[in-house]
This record gives C-alpha cells, sequence and structure tokens, in this order.
C-alpha cells in the first residue's frame, strides 16, 4: 500500500500538479504515522519538501527539512544522502556553489557502487555547476542509464529523461558559445563561417 501512495503522489508531481502530489504524499505520511514507520514518514516530508522549494514556498521547506533532520538525528533514520540531495537544490536557489559542489561529490562518492544513482549526481552537478562535467562524461554516463534500461535494471525511468535533458541544454550551450566565438572571429576579419 506505502508503494502505491508513493506512487500516485509521485506521478501528481511529475505532471506538475503539485497541489495533488502535496495532498497524496500526506498518505503515505499518516500510513507510516499508525506503523511508527519514521524511514517513510521521512521520506514523505522530503518529497513535499522538494515541491515547496519548486513553489518558493521555502518556511514550508525548512519545516520538512529539520523533521527530517531530527528523525536522523535522534531516530537514527537513514535518511542522510536523500536529505542532502534535497538541500542540493536549496544550495543551488541561494546560490550557494560551494556547498552544491560539496554535496554532489559526496552524493557522486557515497553512490560510487550505484551506476544509476551515480550517473543521475553526475548530470545534476551538470545541471547546477556549469562546465563542471564533460560532454564526453555526459555521454558515457548516458550509454550506462541506457544499457541498465535495456537490461531492465532502471530503478527509475525519471533518471534518464532528466539525463537527456540536462545532456542536450549542454549540447545546446556548446554550441550556442561555439557560434558566439564564430560570430567574433568574422568580426575580426576572418573568413565567415560555412
Amino acid at each position: 500500500a506505502m508503494g502505491n501512495y508513493f506512487d500516485a503522489a509521485d506521478k501528481e508531481r511529475l505532471s506538475f500538479h503539485y497541489e495533488n502530489a502535496l495532498d497524496l504524499y500526506k498518505k503515505p505520511y499518516q500510513y507510516a504515522l499508525l506503523r511508527n514507520d519514521k524511514f517513510h514518514m521521512g521520506l514523505a516530508l522530503l518529497k513535499q519538501a522538494s515541491i515547496y522549494l519548486k513553489q518558493n514556498e521555502l518556511e514550508k521547506y525548512q519545516q520538512n527539512v529539520r523533521l527530517v533532520e531530527d528523525f536522523i538525528a535522534f531516530e537514527n533514520v537513514p535518511l542522510k544522502n536523500e536529505l542532502k540531495s534535497i538541500k542540493i537544490r536549496y544550495f543551488a536557489l541561494e546560490s550557494e556553489t560551494d556547498s552544491v559542489k560539496l554535496y554532489i561529490e559526496n552524493l557522486i562518492v557515497a553512490n560510487r557502487d550505484n551506476d544509476e544513482k551515480s550517473a543521475y549526481y553526475q548530470f545534476l552537478k551538470a545541471e547546477l555547476v556549469k562546465g563542471s562535467v564533460s560532454i564526453a562524461e555526459l555521454n558515457s554516463q548516458i550509454e550506462t542509464l541506457v544499457d541498465l534500461y535495456e537490461d531492465g535494471q532502471l530503478q527509475n525511468l525519471e533518471t534518464l529523461g532528466f539525463a537527456f535533458s540536462v545532456l542536450s541544454l549542454e549540447l545546446l550551450n556548446e554550441k550556442a558559445f561555439g557560434g558566439q566565438l564564430q560570430i567574433l572571429k568574422f568580426d575580426q576579419g576572418a573568413l565567415p563561417p560555412p
């Protein structure tokens, strides 16, 4: 039952129906509360926090994060990496680039034995810290994700979609930058681009 609640809420979140998703995340939280399941309570709070961050409701975001931090500190709930993942977006919003880099690097190391999560964090790094990951490395990570998908081992199809969107933007940025260089060369008397 817990997985069904999360699946329904995740589907709404991915469809940008944030209010519906927030309501649906209450169900696994309540179900987990009845079972005193702090892990799933924390997971529901973090998923809600990610939506609050997208809606720029920073007070609600902070409230959920503090609750999860308490679960981790006092109940030893294993959600440290999930919490770091949510905090990365907050740090990016606050332009705290050093914290973004540090948290992403920690998560890449923590997930070095999980190809899918490691690839996800490489793409997150490429998205949030411009120029930090080469196109060649991103292509290699895409190949890894496609192989996982073809082998039926990809746990979250969202990861592959995210990876392709980041790679596309990186390629467009590289192309645009290259175009600017060609224009600069032309302005300086060089031959026009072909």
